[in-house]
């Protein structure tokens, strides 16, 4: 067979590997249009900038233990306890970078 400079022959396991990393690039590039499009949203003021508990931990110096529970006793008591947050699911939460400062700022003595 003669030698074509355009067609490369690769080893069954090289082709699956490339393939693998070609898809992951394509998830990646598609990661990096949704968080471009996010970041744009936060930035003009159309979407709230979103804190995991983590951060919103670390912010305050409370553990997440702590902000979960104050969640969970407004979810369930209606009490303002802690700052508010979105529940996307019963694992999930996210607290408004600007809610919690709103908060912050209500409870300073």
């Amino acid at each position: 067979m003669p030698h074509n400079p355009r067609m490369v022959r690769l080893h069954p396991h090289r082709a699956c590997r490339q393939a693998i990393d070609t898809r992951n690039n394509q998830e990646g590039v598609t990661s990096m249009v949704i968080h471009g499009a996010r970041e744009a949203l936060v930035a003009s003021g159309e979407f709230p900038e979103l804190l995991t508990a983590e951060q919103v931990s670390a912010l305050l110096g409370v553990s997440v233990a702590t902000l979960n529970r104050w969640a969970a006793v407004r979810e369930q008591t209606g009490r303002q306890i802690g700052p508010p947050c979105y529940s996307l699911s019963e694992r999930v939460r996210r607290w408004d970078t600007a809610e919690v400062r709103k908060w912050l700022k209500q409870v300073r003595r």
